[in-house]
């Protein structure tokens, strides 16, 4: 064989071993990028993160909550109470703070002409505090209309004590101010929605035209259950990131507005007793 056909034999084997060498470099690099491809893609569906996420909601509330009735003539009002606790005492005292503020509306007696339905509803619920709104219609017979009733109920669960809205913030001119920034909490609603704004829109010049001082006089008696049917009274509830405020308007109005502030707007009026939020 010559010089020049061994050369080319030469040539050619070492191509043919080159090319195989980056054939199967090549699906080398293609088996790790899809190795790290779905890597990526299972990183999010992190089953621990999920477990942990739920043990820890789970851990925030040490409790169960079943609802109970009472009942007498034509009244009926439905209320909360707590099972699980291991102390025993508190859980008992902090059954009878929310049935004696559930009843709080009927505290002087009930008529035989009262009609009154009351609900509630868990705004806030963890192992520091329970939020509980209560509302519904007292009908009067001999009334001129029917009278659209809201209250709350706020227990600091480590103490087994009520929380009133003077516990949580400071009373004053800039409170009063940030209610009327705060988001309108609108329960009445109209068949026609034209009709629904247009009433969310007088509530809300309703209340930018209140005089602060009204609104400072209604917060420092918020919570104050036993004048809630004589005068108006504010009422406040807790939310994972607000704090809602009830105060009382006339029957045309509907009797209660609610405005939901979120607590990081509210710092510079925050109580420094407050351990709450």
């Amino acid at each position: 064989m010559n010089r020049k056909k061994l050369t080319a034999i030469l040539i050619l084997i070492f191509t043919g071993i080159f090319m195989i060498g980056c054939a199967n470099k090549q699906i080398s690099n293609d088996t790790d990028s899809k190795e790290g491809i779905k890597t990526e893609v299972q990183q999010p569906v992190d089953t621990n993160t999920t477990k942990e996420t739920t043990s820890k909601n789970t851990s925030e509330k040490k409790y169960k909550i079943t609802k109970e009735v009472y009942k007498i003539k034509n009244v009926i009002i439905n209320y909360p109470q707590i099972s699980g606790l291991s102390d025993i005492n508190k859980q008992s005292t902090i059954n009878k703070l929310i049935k004696d503020g559930a009843e709080a509306y009927i505290s002087n007696g009930v008529e035989d002409n009262l009609n009154l339905e009351i609900n509630y509803k868990i705004t806030l619920s963890n192992e520091n505090v329970l939020s509980i709104q209560y509302s519904g219609v007292a009908n009067l017979e001999q009334a001129a209309h029917p009278t659209n009733v809201f209250y709350t109920t706020n227990i600091d669960m480590n103490n087994g004590k009520i929380i009133k809205l003077t516990d949580l913030l400071k009373v004053n001119e800039n409170l009063a101010n940030s209610f009327k920034k705060g988001k309108l909490v609108c329960y009445t609603t109209f068949d026609n929605e034209k009709d629904t704004v247009e009433y969310q829109s007088n509530i809300k010049e309703l209340v930018n035209n209140m005089d602060n001082n009204e609104l400072i006089s209604q917060f420092e008696k918020a919570d104050s259950k036993e004048k809630m049917i004589s005068e108006y009274v504010a009422f406040c509830y807790l939310t994972e990131d607000s704090i809602g405020i009830s105060i009382g308007v006339g029957h045309s109005a509907g009797d209660h507005v609610e405005y939901e502030m979120k607590y990081a707007d509210l710092r510079n009026n925050k109580n420094t007793n407050n351990k709450i939020w």
